[in-house]
């Protein structure tokens, strides 16, 4: 409860990433900063499409680390 008020208080908007499926779910807020329509999870093209160009190498590199990790970790990034 405190992470979802913290997040409105904010205007932020957020993600989770499902390993099982390879897809994101994202919240309502996140949906509507990438313009996102609908309900369905959107999977790692979609996510890099949303990304400037110049960026999308060391996102990409960061969030694979990540994800290659055997455990679930928190993903931070500015």
């Amino acid at each position: 409860e405190q992470h979802r008020l913290a997040t409105e208080a904010v205007n932020l908007g957020t993600w989770t990433y499902k390993r099982d499926s390879k897809s994101f779910v994202c919240s309502s807020r996140c949906r509507d900063i990438l313009r996102l329509h609908g309900d369905r999870d959107w999977v790692f093209a979609d996510f890099f499409t949303h990304i400037h160009g110049d960026d999308v190498a060391n996102v990409r590199d960061k969030l694979y680390g990540v994800l290659e990790q055997p455990q679930d970790q928190d993903f931070h990034l500015e």
